[in-house]
């Protein structure tokens, strides 16, 4: 968690609530991700997956879900490519300079029996607990969610929802693998469970392998 002063908190909040205002007014946010915006909640998300199963179960499709554990996601935003992706949704000159220095600079240190570590410079990573964080999370995932309409998201928890046929369940299957090999910015799957919705059919197990982790079902 970052440590911050209460009037930085109070100056956060302003530039939050522009760059909010900037990105919905001009729709630049992925429809799929349901954290941290107003008027959608984690029941407007489970409502949306739900309709969305029906669906494919009244279509005679199977359908292969992976709830993905982003390990660390918050500690792993690569700063430079956070510019990067605001500055691609129009957020330039002064805002985005004020945003860069805010990231600039940070560093931390570790307390073990009362002792100090030197201070640590960090180059990435969203402040925890602070007011601008959760916009930037946002900006730092959206290209994900375009990229791969199967994901949708609350927050770093993100959910892969993919339709088939059940002739094509291997293909869906290395779907689902490029899709998760896909989280780069140093990304690492953790807990992912993982669920397959279909009419009683048996399939064959599925294998998933996220950096260094692999999970059948």
């Amino acid at each position: 968690m970052s440590l911050l002063s209460v009037m930085g908190k109070v100056f956060e909040k302003l530039v939050a609530s522009v760059t909010w205002q900037h990105l919905d007014e001009h729709q630049l946010l992925s429809l799929h991700h349901f954290g941290f915006r107003s008027g959608r909640s984690t029941s407007d998300l489970l409502l949306f997956l739900s309709q969305e199963w029906q669906d494919t179960l009244d279509e005679g499709l199977d359908t292969l879900v992976v709830a993905l554990d982003i390990a660390g996601a918050y500690d792993r935003v690569w700063h430079s490519g956070l510019l990067a992706k605001l500055q691609a949704k129009g957020i330039e000159g002064s805002p985005l300079m004020l945003l860069e220095d805010y990231l600039q600079g940070r560093t931390l240190r570790v307390v073990v029996n009362g002792r100090t570590s030197s201070p640590a410079h960090i180059g990435a990573s969203v402040p925890q607990g602070s007011v601008v964080g959760p916009v930037l999370w946002n900006v730092y995932i959206d290209d994900l969610l375009r990229q791969l309409p199967a994901v949708k998201a609350y927050a770093d928890d993100c959910t892969i929802s993919l339709s088939y046929c059940r002739q094509d369940n291997q293909r869906a299957v290395a779907n689902i693998n490029r899709q998760l090999r896909y989280q780069r910015s140093g990304r690492r799957c953790g807990k992912s469970p993982s669920l397959r919705t279909r009419d009683g059919h048996l399939t064959v197990p599925c294998r998933f392998t996220g950096r260094g982790r692999t999970a059948t079902v």
